[in-house]
């Protein structure tokens, strides 16, 4: 029997995107479309999949969201593309963000639901430099474990139980002006520096 549910999401189907702006001061100079990286889409994948999440194969059980760890960094290269292999930013300024804020929104009339992450470089923290590329970290698994993989748990290499490619900081998301996605800009530290960063996920 199909119920008023099932028609209205029939022949419909669920898309996940992400989009980011770019601030600095009260100023918006950039906005646009994410790329992710493998390890971003494998996480997800596997967390659907696993039945539990252990720390070493002797603690207590625990789980992590896979913002645990979250931070940003920006880099200076303005020549190199994003690619989906990618685990770290091409010529990074190693400085983390002052602050990070997370949000959680429901648009229930769009069945949209977003994850959203403010990161923010106080004036002053980050060197007057110019700027090409952004990355976003987030706690997700390396792909790494063998396919298909039979009842996936998330826990450390080796062991006993099948793990899930040891989960760990990594490369989410990198934007870059090689892409196209913002032009590359000389940022002046006397003003603060903010990165939106945002993953939707829609059914249409």
């Amino acid at each position: 029997m199909k119920t008023k549910i099932d028609e209205r999401i029939k022949g419909r189907e669920t898309r996940i995107t992400g989009n980011f702006e770019i601030w600095v001061g009260d100023n918006k100079i950039a906005e646009g479309k994410n790329r992710f990286t493998r390890y971003l889409m494998s996480s997800i994948v596997a967390i659907i999949t696993n039945r539990e999440c252990k720390g070493t194969c002797y603690e207590t059980l625990y789980t992590r969201g896979l913002s645990y760890g979250a931070t940003a960094r920006v880099g200076k290269d303005t020549t190199t593309p994003t690619t989906t292999t990618m685990g770290d930013l091409v010529d990074k300024i190693d400085i983390a963000p002052s602050s990070v804020t997370r949000k959680l929104w429901r648009l229930e009339a769009e069945w949209k639901y977003m994850a959203e992450f403010l990161f923010k470089w106080n004036a002053e923290v980050l060197p007057s430099e110019t700027i090409g590329e952004f990355g976003v970290w987030l706690y997700l698994d390396s792909d790494d474990w063998s396919s298909p993989l039979l009842n996936a748990n998330r826990c450390c290499a080796g062991c006993t139980l099948a793990p899930v490619g040891s989960p760990g900081t990594r490369l989410a998301s990198r934007i870059a002006s090689a892409d196209g996605k913002f032009t590359e800009f000389y940022y002046d530290n006397s003003e603060p520096l903010t990165y939106i960063w945002r993953l939707v996920v829609q059914i249409k």
